[in-house]
């Protein structure tokens, strides 16, 4: 008997079994990913009637499996990394459908109908697509939706019918050509996460204090001069606010009301007086992992403020523990990604986020340093991870992405050529992907299995 759920991944298949199709009615969920699938057969999407799940991410597929959305309970559908152009217009309205990844294709736009079909979605992602133009209603017609990933698409506006996106619970904007911050998040009144990294974004308006439920504000890699003037005075369930790589003289006054704030991150930044940007910090009450450095183009890690006994006394007030985010979960990070099991842990959870290029990156540069050092084994690198417009960009600072590139056009490949890049991935996986791995259930399996009793209660 076929069980509910079938896996017939990582098989370099080129078209769906026979035993598949003939048993297609008794499967649930299906996984067909990492295959060479260019198209999947309409008499096995025919006999589907009780699938809810398919996936077919890592294929070869050119169009979007039309009859998928004529298919009754389909919930979940993961299409990410094959090369569809285009959703067609004869799509059906999918009403049980909850989550949809069409993430690393070559869409270019999404018609009316398009939207119609997928309207009841929850979390729809769209991420390194080609859609450089959102449509104008794009924002109408998602009443339910809760986490929408339109992030490295080459986007310069959005649509102002983004507004009425009002269950939306997470936005990821990263990577695209704004030059904006997009006020309409002032109407999302459930977000509380925004991702507008690496954008070319000057200003954050007022209009960001209408935003309550924000919990989260990742800004890094911008350019950044100040906040407005009690733009950040409303926004009282704040907890993490990441603003390093932008062009901010002082720190705007009004973070001392944010009595929620948690995590915080001013590195690469010109501030005046990195002592003064200490004291305005500490005058926030729960804070309790700071990262702040003077502007050194040369910088790649935060300076280390966990020794209190370099700071002025006067920063150290009411108990109140300042720290660089360099302790214990640099310690944790660096012994898992030099130890197998414990980076095959984190590998596997980047993997489910669909966000392990960082780790692929660590893992080849530092080959490449250690057995390597030939021009072709770098320009591999670069052609997947460093060049614009690579497949699998990692998130670095222009600057080392230019001197790098810069190195290989002259034809130097100096053993140290991806120090600084490797440096940049650990800061970003230190304040992004480990920090959701330690609340995960595959960090808890970890520390149970790979870490000794007191190492475990350390973390």
């Amino acid at each position: 008997m076929v069980p509910k759920k079938v896996d017939i991944s990582n098989q370099k298949l080129k078209n769906i079994p026979q035993f598949v199709i003939q048993s297609a009615k008794r499967i649930k969920e299906l996984n067909a990913s990492n295959n060479s699938l260019k198209f999947v057969d309409d008499d096995l999407l025919y006999n589907l009637n009780v699938l809810e799940t398919i996936n077919l991410e890592n294929n070869k597929l050119q169009e979007f499996p039309d009859y998928l959305s004529c298919l009754p309970r389909m919930r979940n559908i993961y299409l990410q990394n094959n090369k569809i152009t285009s959703l067609s217009n004869n799509l059906e309205v999918m009403d049980k459908l909850y989550f949809l990844d069409l993430s690393g294709n070559r869409l270019r736009n999404f018609s009316d109908s398009v939207l119609i079909a997928i309207q009841e979605v929850r979390i729809l992602l769209l991420r390194n697509n080609r859609i450089s133009k959102l449509p104008t209603v794009f924002g109408l017609f998602f009443r339910n939706l809760k986490i929408l990933d339109i992030s490295k698409m080459g986007l310069k506006h959005l649509p102002k019918s983004l507004l009425n996106l009002s269950k939306l619970d997470t936005l990821n904007l990263s990577d695209n050509k704004l030059k904006t911050f997009p006020v309409e998040v002032e109407y999302m009144h459930s977000l509380r996460i925004l991702y507008i990294e690496n954008n070319r974004i000057n200003i954050i308006p007022k209009e960001i204090s209408g935003t309550q439920s924000l919990q989260e504000l990742h800004a890094r890699e911008n350019q950044i001069q100040r906040i407005e003037a009690n733009g950040l005075t409303n926004c009282i369930n704040l907890k993490v606010l990441y603003l390093s790589n932008n062009k901010l003289h002082e720190v705007p006054e009004d973070i001392t009301d944010l009595k929620n704030l948690q995590e915080v991150d001013f590195s690469k930044n010109p501030f005046k007086n990195k002592f003064r940007v200490l004291n305005d910090i500490v005058g926030v009450m729960q804070l309790f992992e700071v990262i702040v450095s003077i502007y050194n183009p040369t910088l790649l890690s935060p300076l280390d403020f966990s020794d209190k006994s370099e700071l002025p006394a006067d920063h150290i007030s009411r108990n109140r523990c300042v720290t660089a985010r360099f302790g214990t979960s640099k310690q944790l990070l660096m012994h898992m990604l030099e130890e197998k099991s414990g980076f095959d842990s984190l590998y596997e959870f980047c993997r489910r986020e669909r966000s392990e290029e960082n780790l692929d990156f660590y893992r080849e540069a530092n080959d490449w340093k250690a057995h390597d050092l030939s021009p072709r084994g770098a320009n591999a690198i670069n052609k997947r991870y460093i060049n614009h417009g690579s497949p699998l960009q990692i998130n670095i600072s222009g600057t080392n992405r230019k001197d790098i590139l810069h190195l290989a056009e002259a034809g130097e490949y100096p053993e140290s050529l991806y120090d600084n890049a490797i440096r940049e991935t650990i800061v970003t996986l230190l304040q992004d992907t480990f920090r959701r791995f330690k609340t995960s259930d595959m960090f808890a399996r970890y520390k149970d299995d790979c870490l000794d009793d007191s190492a475990a209660q350390s973390y």
